[in-house]
């Protein structure tokens, strides 16, 4: 009876040791700070006329939507974000699409740290307060999701792939994979629109104080 118990309390605890180590997230995680560190050395050592011509950009979209509805704003958030997340939905159907899924999360850490670069040139700790607060929380949530996407697109990707390519049959047929696919992007559709949330509250409720044209 006392053997049974220690078997069974083992048994409870044999999950923890199967927990498996996600490389492909760390790698996408990876590529995103390396886009920041870009961003930020882009503004860092880029010329003047470029750097006026990124925070004019910069003090247009706030300009607007300062002016804008919440419902105005939250919409153009969204779209932003959703148009990068189809973007990587779109490039996991194709079989080479593995270094332009990469370079999108690139991108968006490279423009990050554009933002962030760009607000502490131009009004030091006032500037970065204001990104803390404001944008990072969305960029946050936008990162995670984009390197969930970007897991989900490279899986199907190296399927097709294989398929193309190696003559390796998908363990799933084509039919259920994209309906798989896509409905792992619906869902995915849940953490853009709190992103978008999130940021819009944020600009709605902090913008006001700090003195950013």
């Amino acid at each position: 009876m006392l053997n049974r118990s220690v078997v069974i309390r083992a048994h409870k605890f044999k999950p923890i040791s199967k927990i498996k180590f996600d490389y492909k997230t760390i790698v996408f995680f990876t590529f995103f700070i390396c886009g920041i560190i870009i961003g930020v050395s882009i503004i860092k050592n880029t010329d003047s006329d470029f750097s006026q011509f990124f925070g004019k950009l910069i003090s247009n979209n706030i300009s607007a939507k300062s002016d804008s509805s919440l419902l105005r704003c939250f919409c153009g958030s969204f779209l932003m974000i959703f148009g990068m997340v189809f973007l990587v939905y779109i490039l996991g159907l194709c079989a080479v699409g593995f270094p332009f899924i990469w370079s999108v999360i690139i991108f968006f850490g490279c423009f990050c740290g554009m933002v962030i670069g760009e607000f502490y040139a131009e009004y030091g700790m006032n500037g970065l307060g204001y990104c803390i607060i404001i944008n990072v929380p969305s960029y946050a949530i936008t990162a995670a999701t984009l390197i969930k996407c970007c897991c989900e697109s490279s899986a199907v990707c190296a399927e097709i792939f294989g398929y193309v390519f190696g003559n390796v049959k998908t363990d799933n047929a084509p039919r259920a994979l994209l309906k798989n696919y896509t409905l792992a992007y619906l869902m995915l559709c849940i953490p853009v629109a709190v992103a978008a949330f999130t940021e819009t509250i944020c600009f709605k409720l902090f913008s006001g104080l700090f003195s950013i044209a």
